[in-house]
């Protein structure tokens, strides 16, 4: 897995960019934004420019509709940045030389020749990176100690309560208009390894809960963030210990169906809410039962 990418110069003025944007009638900050979770996730799997973003967590994350990230994915798409799951020509700006291991044997090459020879000259070949310009930047080397650490850190186990980290109660919790970071991240740490354990699982569970009670009240996300509570208060004051209280069943909501693509009833509920029903990649959608019961009636 790639620890960085290339972020090529231009990238936040990219004039294609702003065609994207006008094309799905969007700001272009948040395509520019969307663009960018887009390569971090190819980095990340760093399978040839594959990617996996998730259009509906992205609307979730940038308080919008699923429709208009929707629309920003498909104008990537015409405009020739996507094209199945992949970015296209990721290999163009990403190389494989550009990985940490392969950088860090370089590193030590490069070490002993100047231990050996006493040479603390600038660094040449493969220890440079040229950007489109022609100029030449060093790259930047990892340490032995910071290496050493990387290679001593246990691997974090895929799935489930035990790969709970911080990103996962983050990312599943509402986000408070009041959230902090630093403090949230700062009170999770204080909890013992098995307290983490729970609190994760309990942040998961809460936040089904909370979208489950949003869809009752027939009240957006958006606007049911300023009743949320901060996640930094909601773990250093125990909140997650009682939240077996609440009704946080695994199952869905009864007041949301899940409805697959394709039925006939999709083009009536898109009707009444005046956009398409964006469907997941297992081709499932969520929708209430109030919204089957007008399409019906209609």
């Amino acid at each position: 897995m790639s620890r960085w990418f290339r972020h090529y110069t231009g990238m936040m003025r990219d004039e294609k960019l702003v065609a994207v944007a006008i094309r799905s009638k969007q700001p272009v900050e948040r395509v520019v934004w969307i663009w960018g979770v887009i390569l971090e996730s190819a980095s990340e799997i760093d399978d040839g420019g594959r990617f996996e973003v998730d259009p509906i967590e992205v609307a979730y994350f940038l308080r919008t509709d699923e429709a208009d990230v929707a629309a920003v994915f498909q104008a990537l798409t015409n405009a020739g940045r996507l094209a199945d799951g992949i970015v296209v020509k990721w290999s163009d700006r990403q190389y494989q030389s550009d990985k940490s291991a392969e950088r860090q044997a370089r590193y030590r090459e490069r070490k002993q020749g100047k231990d050996r020879h006493g040479d603390n000259g600038s660094l040449g070949g493969d220890g440079v990176v040229t950007s489109r310009d022609g100029h030449v930047t060093p790259q930047e080397a990892e340490t032995d100690t910071d290496q050493n650490q990387i290679e001593n850190t246990p691997p974090s186990p895929q799935g489930g309560e035990a790969g709970a980290s911080f990103a996962d109660v983050e990312k599943c919790f509402p986000r408070s208009p009041h959230f902090n970071h630093a403090k949230a991240e700062r009170a999770w740490r204080r909890l013992a390894p098995a307290d983490k354990q729970a609190c994760a699982s309990k942040a998961e569970r809460f936040g089904r809960w909370w979208a489950a009670e949003q869809v009752k009240r027939n009240r957006s996300m958006a606007d049911s963030l300023p009743f949320a509570p901060p996640l930094d208060k909601w773990i250093a004051d125990g909140a997650w210990r009682s939240f077996e209280a609440l009704p946080a069943q695994s199952q869905p909501s009864p007041d949301l169906v899940v409805i697959q693509e394709g039925d006939p009833i999709i083009p009536a509920i898109e009707r009444i809410r005046g956009r398409k029903v964006i469907f997941g990649d297992r081709g499932t959608s969520t929708v209430t039962k109030a919204e089957i019961e007008q399409a019906r009636a209609a």
